[in-house]
């Protein structure tokens, strides 16, 4: 669920909601947007994510040692068949939305382990996205001088354009700075002016606000990570007492808590329901596989490979060499042949 769900989390709800000095503002924001969620899209892709895991566990009784794939085909029908027949309780929706509501309005933090864990989960979360966001700039960015010498290549067009627009764009992330979320219409004329005066290039608007955004990100997550770090102490701690790096009190710790028991719950929940698919989908497994045995042409288009073409050669051989045995002792039975 999370791995469907994270990039929603960290793009539109916290680093939307984090545009802001006041704690109190930046829970508002979230609260709302959690609860515009909950009310719309989680609970649905909560319950598509659980079925789709029940199928690959349930499909993987399929995956036996077949060297000549002589069931290849046998099993993409089959998998094909139980997958589009399966069907999660649709009912089962308003119930994961109520328990993802219960937990994520839940907003005091109980103990120092519950804390602990909400940082590990946090700075975790961070981290793995603080480094896929570098890496996207880095493949954007053209390779250096002893690079290209090394192995005599040039930088292409696209990536002498990203790498003079992540040039001009640093100053506005320069240490101690705050950068805002977004870039005005006069700065946008000065960068265009600049890039075309230094580097000569011509970049459009969605352009420098592409590459401005990756690294609007990557900046408000490395500033995060060190809050997160900074936090990890500050259990039990009025927020007017924690000074973290992002401005947010230490604030944020409870959106991730919040999060991460959400998960755990719907998770909970969603295992308890699969319990009762499992004697279905074995069931389904079987019919689909009945039904098929049922039908000697279907299973004969099925169940083939080069095994099979070979088996069936050699069945041929086999009843030719009798035809021909059967032949010579008649033959040789009417004295036509000595």
């Amino acid at each position: 669920i999370w791995s469907r769900i994270s990039q929603y989390v960290i793009g539109e709800i916290y680093i939307n909601s984090a545009d802001t000095a006041d704690p109190a503002e930046f829970k508002t924001r979230v609260d709302n947007l959690l609860d515009a969620w909950v009310n719309s899209e989680l609970p649905r892709i909560s319950v598509a994510a659980a079925r789709d895991t029940l199928m690959q566990e349930f499909l993987r009784v399929l995956t036996i040692q077949d060297p000549d794939e002589v069931f290849t085909s046998l099993k993409e029908e089959v998998k094909r068949a139980c997958s589009n027949e399966f069907q999660w309780n649709p009912n089962s929706i308003s119930k994961i939305r109520s328990v993802q509501e219960l937990m994520l309005r839940d907003d005091v933090v109980q103990s120092r382990t519950d804390w602990d864990k909400a940082i590990r989960f946090m700075k975790s979360t961070l981290d793995n996205e603080f480094r896929h966001t570098t890496g996207v700039l880095e493949t954007q960015r053209s390779p250096g001088t002893l690079w290209q010498w090394a192995t005599w290549t040039r930088p292409s067009q696209d990536q002498r354009k990203h790498t003079a627009l992540m040039s001009e764009l640093q100053m506005y992330f320069a240490e101690g700075s705050t950068a805002k979320a977004s870039i005005g219409l006069d700065d946008m004329s000065a960068i265009q002016h600049s890039l075309k005066r230094k580097h000569g290039v011509d970049c459009s608007e969605d352009e420098i606000m592409s590459v401005y955004r990756l690294l609007y990100k990557r900046n408000f997550l490395d500033r995060a990570l060190k809050s997160a770090s900074y936090c990890q102490s500050k259990f039990g701690y009025p927020e007017e007492a924690c000074v973290a790096s992002n401005s947010l009190h230490c604030s944020d710790v409870l959106l991730f808590w919040r999060l991460q028991n959400m998960l755990r719950a719907t998770v909970n929940m969603l295992r308890l329901e699969a319990m009762d698919y499992k004697t279905e989908i074995q069931e389904d497994i079987r019919r689909v596989l009945n039904e098929i045995d049922e039908n000697p042409h279907h299973k004969q288009q099925l169940i083939n490979g080069k095994r099979v073409t070979l088996s069936e050669e050699i069945e041929v051989l086999r009843l030719l060499q009798t035809k021909l045995d059967e032949f010579t002792r008649q033959m040789k039975k009417e004295g036509k042949l000595r």
